[in-house]
């Protein structure tokens, strides 16, 4: 049973990115990719069906835990990743620009949010000088695939009935991404929530989305096995879950500022 799904799960993603390819055949295409199993499914369909338009992006500080794994990615696909180093950047007016928006918007401001939303303001910034209007995104596994930590504390029995009361969460993140890709003019792209797949996603049984295993648990395991059905490199598939804004040392880098910032606009 196991493998039919997995097979199936390959077949759909594949199917789901060659469409979409199809519709932005003509235009250069940017991608983010953290080198964590979510993004570099998305960008290995990218570069089978679109590689002459696709363009590669990453952000994080000089001691971000993706580079390694960007790197692997970069042999993996033979395309280099354009990588927006945080170092130097005077964050306080793009921080108090992002807060602006997402309190304008009605999107939560808690440092997780704004974290998220800064990095990506400041790579859509970027992508923008390159004349690149339309970006994927590797958003949507951590829930329909059981990839936050919370899960592993539930009852298995009621996985999928749980997931589906955070798909409210997944639409703020697809809300707080796309505010901020419309502010530099970028269509943003995120394939795991096209429809059939999240119907698909909804018949995975939840212990192949969330597999105990001697050690533990291993989240988005059918994703995983997907990357190995693709021969993806192994640091990439098993690679543990670890959240943008932690991954590239923003939040860590930013948080003086922000409770500087939020402080005082009490």
């Amino acid at each position: 049973m196991f493998m039919v799904y997995s097979r199936e799960l390959e077949k759909k993603l594949s199917g789901v990115i060659k469409q979409l390819s199809l519709s932005y055949k003509d235009k250069k295409v940017g991608a983010l990719v953290s080198g964590g199993i979510d993004s570099s499914t998305i960008a290995f369909y990218l570069n089978k069906y679109l590689r002459n338009n696709l363009h590669l992006f990453s952000f994080g500080t000089s001691n971000s835990f993706d580079a390694p794994y960007l790197k692997i990615l970069e042999k993996l696909l033979n395309k280099k990743v354009k990588f927006l180093q945080l170092d130097n950047i005077k964050f306080e007016p793009y921080l108090k620009k992002v807060i602006r928006l997402l309190k304008l918007n009605n999107l939560p401001l808690n440092l997780t949010q704004v974290s998220l939303g800064l990095g990506y303001y400041l790579i859509f910034e970027q992508i923008s000088k390159q004349n690149i209007e339309v970006v994927f995104t590797g958003q949507g596994p951590d829930v329909f695939l059981a990839g936050y930590h919370k899960y592993k504390t539930i009852n298995l029995q009621n996985g999928n009935s749980e997931i589906k009361k955070d798909y409210k969460m997944l639409e703020v993140d697809k809300k707080r991404d796309s505010l901020m890709a419309k502010e530099w003019g970028i269509e943003l792209v995120n394939p795991y929530f096209d429809k059939k797949l999240v119907e698909f996603f909804e018949k995975i049984p939840f212990n192949l989305k969330l597999k105990k295993t001697k050690n533990g648990f291993t989240e988005k395991y059918i994703l995983r096995k997907v990357g190995e059905i693709n021969k993806m490199p192994s640091e990439i598939i098993w690679r543990p879950k670890k959240g943008f804004q932690y991954s590239s040392r923003l939040q860590n880098k930013i948080k003086p500022l922000y409770i500087k910032i939020i402080s005082s606009s009490a």
